[in-house]
């Protein structure tokens, strides 16, 4: 089944979301959760997500947080970008 809240950003069938889903959740890396960054002052719930992408030396946090985290554009070698975007030009799907 896929997930509304992922359609929106493209035509992608149900399945085809499913299991870019499984996919992702396959390779994710769990971590500890106790990192803090105290970097998003007008919203601190975002700053547990982008602890928890730094803590995980991820390479991107995909967000639709276009009013707090998206302006930050990169924290600490994080690249923070939208779902469109690594959909296209990180995972190649057009």
């Amino acid at each position: 089944m896929g997930a509304p809240h992922v359609q929106k950003f493209g035509p992608y069938p149900p399945a085809f979301i499913a299991g870019a889903i499984a996919g992702l959740r396959a390779k994710a890396h769990v971590v500890e959760g106790t990192f803090e960054v105290f970097a998003v002052a007008k919203d601190p719930k975002d700053n547990p997500v982008l602890a928890c992408a730094v803590e995980g030396h991820a390479d991107f946090l995909v967000t639709d947080d276009r009013k707090h985290l998206i302006p930050l554009k990169e924290y600490q070698s994080v690249r923070i970008v939208n779902p469109p975007f690594f959909l296209r030009e990180v995972l190649g799907v057009r």
